[in-house]
């Protein structure tokens, strides 16, 4: 470790005193020794707090040795010094020399005295622990110096805090005040800050809910009609003839006491009056029978039919280049009903009919159920025959249905879900 001479001049807490006696000059060992160093500090190096230092081989040449360390306002410090076999003097010195705690009372039995030091740091500053044997007899010293820094209370500002009570981390509770009218502290969910719960989350997003901001009432399969190729129009999602369609194509729907066909879907404004909102016809009523037949012959749920009358009003019709991209959806989507050992021949039977349909070497009808048909996409991989059906009715989930002739056959659909504002 390699030293420095710093030169001191110090107003201390006391002066120096020397007597004359047989053995030449020496220092008293007076209660007036109780002073503060002046002239020059040898200074050995610098400490941290928790530190102790190496060993310091003292010769009286300067008189005084030190440490330096770096300390902050309110930091509390206790020094420790020993002279090994002798008696030790410390004193705790600021950035200009001034004692702010010394120890040089010797005690009863000689060269036992460990000096020992405590201070509360005024300021951040560079502080040196300055010390010598007693009598200036060669000694080796150690200094061992412990801190605990200053604890700085926190502000509400500093916590981000405007209402309530807080601790402010040194311990004290802070008064961070009151919240003003409606607000409440912590009512939008932060702790300490003023204001009012969270507005509720948007509704979901229902067929519901989108009929009724498209159109202004809310649905009611009563004002629903249907009129048949007589002109006879039949009010109410009652009238249809479910059981008509049990055994009947898709695109044949009946009302109950008529033989004639329904050839047009209507829906009516609120009250019972005669403002048509919406009339749909052709793959629209296909639709309707398509989930009439379902739901009657106990494929679907029992308000399949009042669901799909709701989506025909509701969902616009599908484009054909959005039905493809939910075709090739589906196509990946259904990976996992396939067998481990054909889905490599699968992959690539899906991909050579996809890439006919966006050649348009293979075009696929809208709204009229299969839009395309087994027979039409046979696709042979590695001696293995593929084929698929794709249906895409009005008011139904886009379908498609594809199987390795002769081992499996499977139907996955894809959900199309409502647009809300």
């Amino acid at each position: 470790m390699r030293s420095t001479l710093v030169g001191f001049f110090v107003v201390g807490l006391g002066a120096f005193v020397f007597a004359c006696g047989s053995g030449g000059a020496s220092e008293s060992a007076s209660s007036e020794e109780a002073l503060a160093p002046g002239g020059t500090i040898r200074i050995i190096g610098s400490l941290a707090y928790g530190q102790t230092s190496d060993p310091v081989a003292y010769s009286a040449k300067p008189t005084y040795y030190g440490f330096t360390f770096s300390g902050h306002a309110g930091d509390a410090v206790t020094i420790g010094v020993v002279a090994a076999g002798e008696d030790a003097y410390a004193w705790l010195l600021d950035a200009n020399g001034h004692a702010l705690a010394s120890d040089t009372k010797l005690g009863t039995v000689k060269d036992t005295h460990q000096a020992h030091l405590t201070a509360t740091l005024p300021g951040d500053a560079l502080y040196t622990i300055a010390f010598r044997e007693a009598h200036r007899e060669p000694t080796t010293f150690t200094v061992a110096l412990a801190g605990t820094p200053a604890c700085h209370a926190k502000t509400c500002a500093d916590l981000g805090a405007n209402c309530g009570g807080l601790a402010d981390g040194c311990g004290g509770t802070l008064d961070c005040g009151s919240c003003t009218g409606t607000d409440t502290c912590g009512g939008a969910g932060q702790p300490n800050r003023c204001g009012g719960p969270p507005p509720p989350p948007p509704p979901a997003c229902t067929w519901q809910l989108d009929f009724s901001q498209r159109y202004g009432q809310a649905w009611n399969p009563a004002e629903v009609a249907f009129v048949t190729s007589d002109g006879a129009v039949h009010r109410g999602m009652s009238a249809l003839d479910l059981e008509a369609s049990r055994n009947q194509v898709p695109d044949i729907v009946k009302t109950l006491g008529s033989s004639a066909n329904v050839t047009e879907v209507r829906l009516y404004g609120a009250g019972g009056g005669q403002n048509v909102l919406a009339s749909h016809a052709g793959p629209y009523v296909y639709g309707l029978g398509d989930a009439m037949w379902h739901q009657v012959n106990g494929y679907a749920p029992g308000d399949f039919v009042e669901t799909t009358l709701l989506r025909l009003f509701t969902e616009p019709e599908h484009a054909y280049a959005e039905l493809k991209e939910y075709f090739r959806t589906l196509f990946v989507q259904a990976e996992y009903l396939v067998p481990a050992n054909d889905l490599a021949d699968y992959r690539t039977a899906n991909h050579q009919l996809m890439a006919a349909v966006d050649s348009g070497a293979l075009v696929f009808k809208l709204g009229t159920g299969h839009g395309i048909d087994f027979w039409q996409t046979r696709q042979v991989v590695n001696g293995k025959a593929f084929s698929f059906q794709f249906s895409d009715a009005v008011g139904l989930d886009p379908k498609i249905g594809m199987q390795r002739e002769g081992a499996w056959i499977q139907w996955p659909t894809t959900p199309v879900v409502p647009v809300c504002r």
